[in-house]
């Protein structure tokens, strides 16, 4: 199935002078005060958008301004991912803090589950089936062909028909990551063993979201008033969250692999293969910081998002001249292309995978 590679110690030898070669130009260098500034960019539409929100009685303006706070929390959010791979500034300790605030505050979704899902499994096993939690919307929905043929038949007949009820599921996308996250941030609780200061500060951080979000605005406002500001936002941030994820690794074009054979293929074949880069313009800017250049980032994941578009032309240099793939696809493209895996779910594992010397343990992506 997956073709053997005589070039692995060449690419690795290209990657780390590709890495010297960012160093010297100083992409390396954190900025934290430009990342901080993108950050209150955003707080600012969140807060002017709630505050039009709620005094705006057209119901056009009223949606602008819920559709404005919408993109500045959506942009909290992928501003808050930079902080969470430590590439936001110098201290650790700050980015820390910033990812506290823009996951737990912010969106009451525990810190602790963010990294466990998305840094230390997402990017080592980018759509790896039955290891990156991203690749796999089971049981509620399929995206490859393989859970597809396993599943029972009448099982079979809804996924089927699951591209028609995902756009209504999406909706509660955000609320179902913040349940998953209380369950494992509860089990790290729990457990003697595992559980930290982190972790406890982790629930602090998600009660004062609720405090903040929720209770102290009910001193102002009645129920009504208040969950109309909270739960719309949120149900629309879980379409965002969408909009601006899936495209890199949703499409028939991003592979999936098995976990069988995650070992024997090429680390940055992998990291290529499996994502792609989304063009999105000036709009999207604030809304991604770096999320459209996801192969700059999964082979940098420690170097800022402000550089991406500096390193871009150096990185696709890098994929064409080891044979790696660098693919760009059109937001609108990658939106629907992710929705139509859902209708027609890809297969797993390729041929043309090369095996390589190159794996996880091989490689120190900074």
């Amino acid at each position: 199935m997956i073709a053997s590679s005589a070039s692995a110690p060449s690419v690795r030898e290209g990657f780390a002078e590709l890495a010297r070669r960012f160093r010297e130009c100083g992409f390396y260098e954190k900025k934290a005060g430009r990342v901080i500034g993108e950050l209150a960019v955003n707080l600012a539409l969140v807060g002017g958008g709630m505050m039009a929100f709620v005094r705006a009685e057209p119901p056009v303006v009223r949606l602008v301004a819920i559709l404005t706070s919408t993109y500045g929390l959506v942009g909290v959010a992928s501003n808050s991912h930079t902080s969470s791979h430590h590439a936001t500034s110098a201290s650790a300790r700050l980015d820390t803090v910033l990812t506290y605030f823009g996951f737990a505050f912010v969106f009451g979704v525990s810190r602790s589950y963010w990294m466990h899902h998305h840094v230390e499994t997402h990017h080592p096993h980018v759509n790896v089936m039955g290891v990156d939690y991203d690749a796999d919307l089971a049981p509620w929905f399929v995206l490859n062909r393989r859970a597809l043929e396993s599943s029972p038949a009448l099982a079979r007949l809804y996924y089927r028909l699951q591209w028609l009820f995902f756009p209504v599921a999406l909706g509660f996308n955000l609320f179902g990551i913040q349940i998953s996250s209380w369950r494992f941030l509860a089990d790290k609780l729990r457990d003697r063993s595992q559980r930290s200061l982190e972790h406890w500060i982790d629930l602090t951080v998600i009660i004062l979201h609720w405090l903040a979000w929720v209770v102290v605005p009910l001193a102002f406002a009645p129920l009504p008033v208040v969950l109309e500001l909270y739960v719309p936002r949120m149900v629309l941030v879980g379409y965002g969250m969408f909009l601006v994820a899936a495209p890199a690794h949703f499409p028939a074009e991003a592979v999936y692999l098995d976990r069988t054979s995650l070992e024997s293929v090429d680390f940055f074949w992998h990291q290529a293969a499996a994502t792609l880069n989304i063009e999105v313009g000036w709009f999207g800017y604030l809304l991604f910081s770096g999320a459209d250049h996801q192969i700059e980032h999964h082979l940098f994941p420690g170097i800022s998002h402000v550089h991406y578009r500096q390193m871009q032309p150096e990185v696709e240099a890098f994929c064409r001249r080891y044979g790696l793939p660098y693919r760009r696809i059109g937001w609108l493209s990658g939106i629907w292309k992710s929705y139509r895996t859902l209708m027609s779910p890809k297969a797993v594992g390729v041929d043309t995978a090369p095996i390589s010397s190159t794996s996880l343990s091989d490689v120190t992506v900074a």
